[in-house]
């Protein structure tokens, strides 16, 4: 979510994580916590766009993954219509080099 005053939520959940077996959140098992973790990842900060060259940079003031905290993520853009498509430059995940493309539809 991006908001008029600078500010940018992203909130990524995996919808096949699975739940905790008790009800408690701090009651939980090594498994349970790791599935938990690796499938989703948040952050909040402020954004800057570069129109320019397409694309936005967050800068990162917390984060569920604690490295990227003080980092910026640039994230390359293109916009049609209601929807917006953020494209990561490649990084390193579970080993591997990847790309991630997050795809978002404007909601009024």
């Amino acid at each position: 979510m991006y908001d008029a005053a600078g500010n940018v939520y992203v909130l990524l959940f995996d919808p096949d994580r699975p739940q905790f077996a008790s009800g408690d959140r701090l009651r939980c098992t090594s498994q349970e916590i790791q599935a938990a973790f690796e499938g989703s990842v948040a952050y909040y900060g402020r954004y800057t766009i570069d129109q320019a060259a397409g694309r936005v940079t967050h800068h990162v003031l917390g984060s569920t993954f604690p490295n990227w905290i003080g980092t910026d993520l640039v994230r390359y853009l293109k916009i049609d219509g209601q929807r917006l498509s953020l494209t990561t430059a490649p990084f390193v995940q579970g080993g591997k080099r990847i790309t991630a493309v997050n795809i978002f539809e404007r909601v009024e």
